[in-house]
């Protein structure tokens, strides 16, 4: 890795958590890939993370040469310009990593017609999982009858795939 200068030094990270990218996007923002997250210099001594178990799409511009990285609420919440034609090695390393942390991904039905998706992901470096449920847009988060429903659709998919 080249020695680059970043002025704000390196973002603080987790323990055993490894640096495996660390460059200037095209607008000189210093950006650090690591085992856990991607950060991106914020300017004023600080550093923006977003943990890859955080991620839910990767989105490779390359007309652009815009990475943009997904975050639970959709929206996207890393945007790193790449002066890099094709596909960058950051683009494949975002890819890697997210996909890495993906344990499974299902949409499931509840017992009234709603549908619920269910997705477990793997925090890198540990064993814990995140379990990510994502309602339908008219549904209460705070209807105990569908609280418990979706604590059953977890335990169904634990039971599937063993964790």
């Amino acid at each position: 890795m080249a020695n680059l200068p970043f002025p704000n030094g390196y973002p603080p990270l987790v323990p055993a958590e490894r640096v495996l990218a660390r460059l200037l996007d095209a607008t000189a923002t210093p950006v650090v890939a690591t085992t856990a997250a991607i950060y991106l210099d914020g300017g004023d001594h600080s550093w923006q993370r977003l943990g890859w178990v955080d991620v839910t799409r990767v989105a490779w511009e390359p007309r652009l040469g815009l990475l943009r990285l997904h975050d639970l609420t959709g929206q996207a919440a890393c945007e790193v310009r790449l002066a890099a034609a094709g596909c960058p090695p950051l683009v494949a390393l975002a890819r890697e990593r997210f996909g890495a942390s993906l344990l499974t991904s299902t949409r499931m039905s509840l017992r009234d017609g709603r549908t619920v998706t269910v997705t477990a992901r793997r925090v890198p470096g540990t064993r814990e999982v995140r379990w990510i449920v994502r309602l339908d847009q008219q549904t209460d988060p705070d209807d105990p009858d569908l609280r418990a429903q979706v604590i059953a659709a977890i335990r169904q998919v634990r039971a599937e795939i063993g964790i």
